[in-house]
């Protein structure tokens, strides 16, 4: 199987390509999905700089966030092969092929979604839901947004325009070499 591992706590730049990692298994209650996609979080970077308590120690199969379709399930699991799902991995792997997920902590794609635009559902979307709940908002009232340009951060804009708030929001350059960091070596 192919994947991304991380190879120290140097940061994304020391991903590489391994073509060699084994199929993970599902255990008793988990699934398998085939990785159609995957999403990167600041959990990603964090783990990959070694600032995230309790994180992978190299070399890891990097990756929380994935979607993809069901090829095999664990015992005690009742799902259909082919159903796609999206879930997270604190443990990693998203950046493979192959994912093992707790079939308990797995969404069902929805209908007539692709499993990129599904991504969100675990991670982003109820981060920044949960935020602005925690920050009372209401319509009228207006919000800054910090890290706008992240996935988190876009969706916390949308909500609060949707919740009618008006937004200011941020970003920095950072953010786009955070994006650069992810460009995979294949040495």
């Amino acid at each position: 199987m192919r994947a991304l591992q991380q190879t120290s706590l140097n940061g994304p730049s020391d991903l590489r390509l391994v073509t060699d990692a084994p199929v993970p298994v599902p255990g008793p209650g988990e699934v398998l999905i085939r990785v159609v996609a995957a999403g990167i979080n600041f959990v990603d970077i964090s783990q990959a700089r070694g600032t995230f308590a309790g994180g992978p120690q190299p070399p890891y199969i990097a990756g929380i966030e994935a979607a993809g379709e069901v090829t095999a399930v664990g015992e005690g699991v009742e799902l259909e092969l082919g159903t796609h799902l999206v879930g997270v991995s604190i443990r990693g792997g998203a950046f493979a092929e192959y994912l093992v997920l707790p079939a308990v902590a797995a969404l069902p794609v929805p209908a007539g979604w692709d499993d990129e635009q599904a991504l969100g559902l675990v991670v982003s979307w109820p981060t920044a839901s949960a935020a602005l709940r925690l920050g009372g908002l209401v319509a009228g009232q207006t919000v800054l947004i910090h890290a706008a340009a992240g996935g988190t951060g876009q969706a916390a804009v949308k909500m609060a325009k949707h919740y009618g708030a008006t937004v200011i929001a941020t970003a920095s350059r950072r953010s786009t070499r955070w994006c650069a960091d992810w460009a995979p070596s294949t040495s």
